[in-house]
């Protein structure tokens, strides 16, 4: 990820870039460790759930080696990734690779993409 992001327009190296994402990465899992909720802007909410074993018949029945089997990471996508706004984005990209009125100018059949050289083969995320 470093390296495609640092090739991307920016003044950064893909090692300045990975450096920003490793410490994203332990803050993260510190804070959410800790029991809060990390928005991240136009990416996800990330927080931590519990994954039980089994219920307790009270408080004082509970223990975590009894009732507690593991942790699980929660992320839930926001802003510019969320579920809608991928969809959305990926029907216009599909949508786009088709021409008006059946013909196109690299005389496939189907019609072309409009003249940008995309295709198929063409990485969705790029």
């Amino acid at each position: 990820l470093a390296k495609h992001m640092s090739n991307h327009n920016t003044p950064y190296s893909s090692g300045v870039i990975k450096g920003v994402l490793t410490d994203m990465v332990s803050c993260t899992k510190e804070l959410i460790l800790d029991g809060k909720n990390v928005k991240m802007d136009d990416l996800a909410i990330f927080s931590v759930g519990i994954v039980s074993k089994k219920g307790a018949k009270s408080a004082a029945d509970f223990s975590l080696a009894n009732n507690v089997k593991g942790l699980k990471l929660r992320a839930r996508a926001t802003g510019e990734l969320s579920n809608a706004q991928i969809n959305l984005e990926g029907q216009l990209k599909e949508s786009s690779m088709y021409t008006v009125g059946g013909s196109s100018s690299d005389n496939t059949p189907g019609g072309g993409s409009g003249g940008d050289g995309g295709g198929l083969d063409e990485n969705p995320l790029g």
